[in-house]
């Protein structure tokens, strides 16, 4: 899915670029156009299976900057304990600038609550009383509550 000026491209539009000059290219080209009009660029990978193992996380990392957007979102699924742990993990390694972390599944309310206890700068949730559209994803209400929980003291 790509966004341009705060409206969503066609789908078909996005194959046909992607097919025609690459999903490298598009995206550059997506995230100059972006900023040459002053707006903030995420790139987004999604992986609805599992969390990769710490260095393929790095790797994803790494290869998200270089397309030139001003945040990485890595959103991985993260069923059991193990997974939560490599998702957290990577939080702890990194500096935040730059980098969005979330979870998915069955442990991806957990994972966000832990994410967001450790300083993520951006959380993704759903409008108060509406249906997850991802599992583990929390309304606003309940995240405008974490949060007051967590960093009241410090306001």
């Amino acid at each position: 899915i790509a966004y341009t000026r705060g409206r969503k491209l066609p789908a078909f539009f996005v194959r046909k670029q992607a097919k025609e000059h690459g999903t490298r290219a598009l995206v550059e080209g997506l995230a100059k156009t972006e900023h040459l009009a002053g707006k903030k660029v995420i790139a987004s990978y999604h992986n609805l299976e599992t969390t990769p193992e710490s260095e393929e996380l790095h790797q994803i990392f790494l290869k998200g900057t270089d397309l030139g957007p001003d945040m990485v979102k890595i959103a991985t699924t993260t069923n059991t304990p193990l997974e939560m742990a490599r998702l957290i993990r990577r939080s702890l390694n990194v500096d935040w600038r730059g980098q969005i972390l979330s979870g998915m599944g069955k442990l991806g309310y957990d994972a966000r609550v832990a994410l967001a206890a450790l300083n993520t700068p951006l959380m993704y949730v759903r409008p108060a009383g509406s249906d997850a559209g991802v599992p583990g994803q929390m309304d606003h209400e309940q995240a405008e509550i974490l949060t007051n929980l967590l960093y009241e003291p410090y306001r």
